[in-house]
């Protein structure tokens, strides 16, 4: 799936070269009632969930315009379904839309499949489809104090084992000193810091 392109207002630039299945969508659709673009939606969200689309599901595509309305749709659905409805609102959805001259009844029905219906469950697939990220699963620690070395009796120097378990069952180890330890914290702090402030912009709490 191509990332959506971001313009000002956190809108979607459905007119550009990415989205080629979209530059006669309005043509296509104006060819199909709303019972047969009303059934191409339901395959569309058959192709976020399931990733497929069965042969017997396809035999409701009966042709090259409802081949590109399909295209069309899914593209859509996929751009509008990768933002958080935090950021990309149904304001702004609607607004895209009449820029393609797109039915009204169709502009209802992609909002109430994408922002009401079954949003949860669009999003959910979404997600499990794209990339996923390495996550950290468990941290552990050790202290280890050096008492003395073959130059000084008395050293007294501590050192910290971190062991680190990954999401992809994978085991990372580091060996810190004082100093190196009191930079990860600090580090560590900022990162949390900023995902607070983050937090706390209107986009990201503003329903």
């Amino acid at each position: 799936m191509v990332a959506p392109e971001i313009v000002s207002g956190f809108q979607i630039d459905f007119s550009s070269p990415s989205h080629k299945s979209l530059a006669k969508l309005s043509t296509s659709i104006s060819q199909l009632n709303q019972a047969k673009w009303r059934k191409l939606l339901k395959i569309v969200s058959v192709a976020i969930v399931n990733d497929d689309v069965s042969d017997e599901q396809l035999k409701v595509i009966e042709n090259d315009n409802e081949q590109n309305s399909f295209l069309g749709l899914l593209d859509i659905c996929q751009q509008t379904l990768s933002f958080s409805p935090q950021l990309y609102k149904q304001d702004n959805l609607i607004k895209d839309l009449n820029q393609l001259h797109l039915p009204n009844d169709l502009i209802e029905d992609l909002v109430q499949l994408l922002f009401v219906s079954r949003r949860e469950e669009l999003s959910q697939a979404v997600l499990k489809q794209g990339p996923s990220v390495t996550k950290l699963e468990e941290v552990k620690f050790r202290i280890d104090i050096i008492l003395s070395n073959n130059r000084m009796n008395k050293v007294l120097q501590p050192r910290v084992t971190l062991s680190l378990a990954l999401s992809d069952g994978s085991l990372k180890q580091m060996e810190l000193d004082n100093e190196s330890l009191q930079m990860l914290r600090f580090k560590t702090a900022m990162c949390l810091k900023e995902l607070q402030l983050l937090k706390c912009t209107p986009a990201m709490t503003n329903p």
